[in-house]
């Protein structure tokens, strides 16, 4: 339904968490790794995907936004993944 009010899709953008990202691991509580604290993990992809999307809308590095698309999963190991 999108694509009939819109232009087709000229861009697919992915974006997977790495659990090795400083900003969640100085985060991390001593002796836990990423995979006992879900919520940083969850947190810290929210703010990158934020920053992400702010970006490519506001600098229009690849052009001008008409319309954003996307979906957030989890993979098997638990970590947010978004494509769109």
């Amino acid at each position: 339904m999108i694509l009939c009010c819109y232009k087709k899709v000229n861009l697919f953008i992915m974006m997977t968490t790495n659990p090795k990202w400083p900003e969640i691991t100085q985060e991390l509580f001593s002796g836990r790794t990423t995979f006992d604290q879900p919520d940083i993990i969850t947190c810290i992809f929210k703010l990158k995907q934020k920053a992400l999307l702010e970006t490519h809308s506001k600098k229009e590095i690849f052009g001008k936004v008409a319309v954003y698309v996307y979906m957030v999963e989890f993979q098997k190991q638990g970590l947010p993944h978004m494509q769109g």
